[in-house]
């Protein structure tokens, strides 16, 4: 994904967020997904056994593309969870800190009240990306995941909604340069909430994408106040 379209996704999300009441909200994509959200919105703490996995999905399909879409370079092969090792990051909401993992090579760029976005050494295009947000607004998860894909399917062609669940969606779309992009957030809530706290999002192309929902996973379960 080029430097300029993930930008462009950012905007756009935000931008359909607040005339959803969203706010901030909707700011800024292998393994067996068992640890989700918080137990303890205080707490790191694995989920329980029992708790619904990342995604608890109702799949919803929408039309696919129409449009001619371009091969992937092949600059870098696919992203490859497995291979990953991580190292412990903080970042400030409005009134909290919290703390997640990340890929420990990856290098971080702050993105002016959206978060942090970590991508490869170097922010190489056409490849994948890591964006964490704390959440403001007060809005449902649901909600949420909504709104984002409604956010990108205004912003870019044959938007076409994968996966969506109360705390998640999975997508694909277009970009103007007609390369096909992939992208799954996942909007954590406090144990008996359905308010959301922090989003999770990855995105990359089509090739990343079981590398990129396993390190969704992993790093949701990592998310915890400091």
């Amino acid at each position: 994904m080029q430097r300029d379209q993930r930008g462009a996704i950012g905007s756009a999300v935000a931008a359909v967020a607040v005339c959803l009441v969203v706010g901030v909200a909707a700011g800024y994509a292998v393994s067996e997904l068992t640890r989700v959200h918080l137990t303890d919105a205080s707490e790191a703490v694995p989920m329980p056994a029992g708790t619904p996995s990342v995604p608890t999905v109702t799949s919803s399909p929408t039309s696919s593309p129409t449009y001619p879409v371009k091969p992937d370079r092949n600059d870098y092969p696919a992203l490859d969870f497995s291979a990953l090792t991580f190292e412990e990051h903080t970042i400030a909401g409005t009134s909290q800190t919290w703390a997640y993992d990340a890929p420990e090579d990856w290098d971080l760029f702050p993105t002016n009240g959206a978060g942090d976005r970590l991508t490869l050494p170097g922010n190489p295009d056409f490849t994948y990306s890591l964006r964490v947000n704390p959440l403001t607004v007060p809005a449902s998860t649901s909600s949420l995941a909504e709104t984002r894909y409604a956010a990108i399917a205004s912003a870019y062609r044959a938007a076409e909604q994968l996966e969506i669940s109360d705390h998640d969606v999975s997508l694909t779309y277009l970009t103007d340069d007609g390369y096909l992009r992939y992208q799954h957030s996942y909007f954590i809530s406090p144990p008996g909430s359905m308010t959301g706290i922090f989003e999770v999002t990855v995105s990359g192309r089509i090739r990343d994408r079981e590398g990129l929902d396993a390190l969704l996973e992993y790093v949701v379960g990592t998310v915890h106040k400091v």
